[in-house]
C-alpha cells in the first residue's frame, strides 16, 4: 500500500478505458453470474473508481495492472463483454488480483471486501472464477512486453 498520492491522471485512465471498454450492445455476451450486479447499481462508474482507488491507496502500477487484466480476460475470453451490470465488480476483482502480484503489503481480504462493497464469500467466489476464466495463467513471461505494450495505449 503506497503512502503516496495516486496521480490524478491514473484515476481518469481508468475511467476512460473502462467507459470505453463497455459493451452494452443489441447482441449480448455470455452472463456470468458471479460478476453480474442483480439490481442497478446507484453509482456511476467515475464515483466506484474514485471510490476504490482512494480508498486502496495502491500503487499506479497496481491500478494499470489491473486494466491490463481486465483486457486480457476480454480477449481469453471473447463470449464476455463488459457491461454496465459487470463492469464494477470486473474492475474491482482485477484490482484486488492485481495488488496481489504487485503490491508488497496488501489490505486483507476483509478490508477489500468491505471496500469494494461486497461481502467475503462473494469477494471469494469472484476471485476463483475469474482465475478460473484465466486457466489461472494471470502472469507470463510474455505478459512483460504485452503489459508495456499496453501501457503506452492508456
Amino acid at each position: 500500500m503506497s503512502s503516496s498520492h495516486l496521480s490524478k491522471d491514473i484515476c481518469l485512465q481508468t475511467i476512460s478505458f473502462l467507459k470505453n471498454s463497455i459493451d452494452d450492445s443489441v447482441t449480448p455476451g455470455v452472463s456470468i453470474p458471479e460478476f453480474e450486479i442483480k439490481k442497478g447499481h446507484d453509482s456511476k462508474i467515475e464515483d466506484y473508481v474514485l471510490h476504490c482507488i482512494n480508498s486502496l491507496q495502491l500503487e499506479n502500477i497496481t491500478i494499470k495492472y489491473s486494466l491490463y487484466l481486465i483486457r486480457k480476460l476480454l480477449i481469453k475470453n471473447q463470449d464476455l463483454r463488459l457491461t454496465h451490470k459487470n463492469v464494477f465488480k470486473i474492475f474491482f476483482i482485477s484490482v484486488y488480483i492485481s495488488s496481489k502480484l504487485n503490491e508488497d503489503i496488501t489490505y486483507s481480504h476483509e478490508r477489500f471486501a468491505r471496500i469494494g462493497c461486497f461481502g467475503r464469500k462473494v469477494l471469494s467466489v469472484m476471485e476463483e472464477k475469474y482465475l478460473e476464466l484465466m486457466d489461472y495463467n494471470i502472469m507470463t513471461l510474455n505478459d512483460t512486453e504485452s503489459y508495456f505494450l499496453f501501457e503506452r495505449e492508456l
